[in-house]
């Protein structure tokens, strides 16, 4: 791997994120040991977070050999809790704000916001960021998928 890519960034990025809603990304959730999935648009980066420090494992390509070596690395990992964070082209983010209702309602709600702005793709997700403070006190939400997810 190339001495041009530094994680650092994409950490701090992360941690200040609103969308993380207060999530401890340096604690993984109280993880000592698991490994993160970096997805970007040139190449898929394996990394390994040990008691506090995080290593660059390998990076690939998208070539058939890559894939092969990427799968056969995992292997050695198998039973480890895995992040996954992408930095691709093809990310889509919408903010949204929908009235506050909870359970199986919220589920339903929130899978309809979905099916109506990224229907195309199986790699979406939902996240209610927090509730306004005024109002109605509606819930602020966030949608996002990779829009094209065969690139």
């Amino acid at each position: 791997m190339g001495d041009d890519f530094c994680i650092g960034p994409y950490l701090q990025q992360f941690k200040q994120h609103p969308a993380l809603g207060g999530y401890d990304f340096m604690n993984f959730s109280g993880q000592k040991h698991s490994l993160i999935l970096l997805i970007t648009d040139t190449q898929v980066q394996l990394l390994h977070w040990q008691s506090g420090e995080l290593s660059i494992l390998y990076a690939y390509g998208k070539t058939p050999e890559d894939l092969e070596a990427f799968a056969e690395e995992v292997r050695a990992y198998q039973g480890l809790p895995v992040l996954i964070i992408t930095d691709l082209i093809e990310e889509n983010f919408r903010y949204d704000t929908v009235v506050h209702v909870n359970g199986g309602d919220q589920k339903a709600l929130l899978k309809r916001k979905m099916d109506f702005a990224f229907r195309n793709t199986p790699y979406r997700r939902s996240k209610v960021i927090e509730r306004e403070k005024d109002g109605r006190r509606d819930d602020k939400i966030l949608l996002s998928a990779i829009s094209k997810p065969e690139s």
